[in-house]
């Protein structure tokens, strides 16, 4: 194993692409006997010896498994776009690819529509980030060169609600890094990740019960009985006891938000696996049925025992 990982060592210092050093990090990764207990990044980073953020490589082996889908974005790499940002659009061409149309067509047009974006922030590295946020994103940006505000919309259109969870986790993670800059990197890649993990869990239950609503279900359909049922089942799943009243108070409800958070995070694909994946839904749709309890509540004006 030594010597395998000695000739990737010195095959990664040859490469010449990124797209190609990519590759031999998951060469280097593949040598690992304890993938279970190990982050592919820190890994990695620690036995080639990086000076690399590791949630950076993890980013990029996502990328590289897109396949020759993403060739023109690792070209983009190469001259001036971020990793994440490379991510981003491919996830959203993935999202976005209309009926008929190619994979590549998908990638061409968001890199079009990414490149069409007003604002652009220089980063240390040489990499530009645009973003299409009409605000000022410097304090030192004159007045004067804010883009004027989009017309309203009398609605949104499809892509924007495929994409706007894409983005606002880009948004946010970016901000984490941000702030957490000159800080001790581990800590930092822990928090930006377990930020990335809550904002999925949040948009997985937000996106479930629109859907809900839509139709029809949720607290409109509830009787007393249901509502007591559903409400003593949720706290069975999310391991808290349920009030003997049946009347969800805010303490009762901010520990049982907690709970649910940190079952979220034990049981979700990006911490276990998929092999947790039926826990993980019972636990979403239980707390689904709390706030749904609550929202009965609210709308009786009395417990819905």
């Amino acid at each position: 194993m030594e010597d395998t990982l000695e000739f990737l060592k010195r095959q990664h210092r040859a490469a010449i692409t990124e797209r190609d050093r990519v590759s031999i990090e998951l060469q280097v990764w593949n040598l690992s006997a304890k993938k279970k207990e190990q982050r592919r990044g820190q890994y990695v980073r620690d036995a080639l010896g990086l000076d690399i953020n590791p949630f950076d490589i993890e980013q990029r082996f996502e990328l590289f498994g897109f396949g020759d889908a993403a060739i023109p974005l690792w070209q983009r790499v190469e001259e001036d776009m971020t990793a994440r940002t490379a991510l981003d659009l491919i996830r959203a061409a993935r999202a976005t690819k209309r009926p008929g149309e190619d994979i590549e067509d998908a990638v061409a047009r968001e890199i079009a529509e990414y490149d069409s974006r007003p604002n652009v922030r220089h980063l240390k590295n040489g990499k530009i980030v645009r973003q299409r946020s009409p605000t000022r994103l410097f304090r030192d940006e004159p007045p004067s060169s804010r883009p004027a505000a989009p017309p309203a919309r009398v609605a949104v259109d499809a892509r924007d609600t495929r994409t706007f969870w894409s983005e606002l986790r880009s948004l946010v993670g970016g901000f984490m890094r941000e702030q957490l800059k000159g800080h001790d990197e581990a800590i930092a890649v822990r928090e930006v990740q377990r930020l990335e993990r809550d904002i999925k869990i949040v948009i997985e239950d937000v996106q479930k019960r629109l859907g809900r609503i839509k139709a029809g279900g949720g607290a409109a359909s509830m009787t007393d009985a249901i509502a007591k049922r559903r409400l003593t089942d949720a706290c069975g799943v999310l391991r808290v006891v349920p009030p003997k009243d049946g009347i969800i108070t805010d303490s009762f409800f901010s520990s049982t938000r907690r709970n649910f958070k940190q079952l979220a995070r034990e049981y979700h694909a990006d911490t276990a696996g998929d092999a947790t994946r039926s826990q993980y839904q019972s636990v979403v749709e239980a707390w689904q049925a709390v706030q749904d309890c609550l929202e009965y509540q609210q709308h009786k004006g009395s417990s819905p025992a």
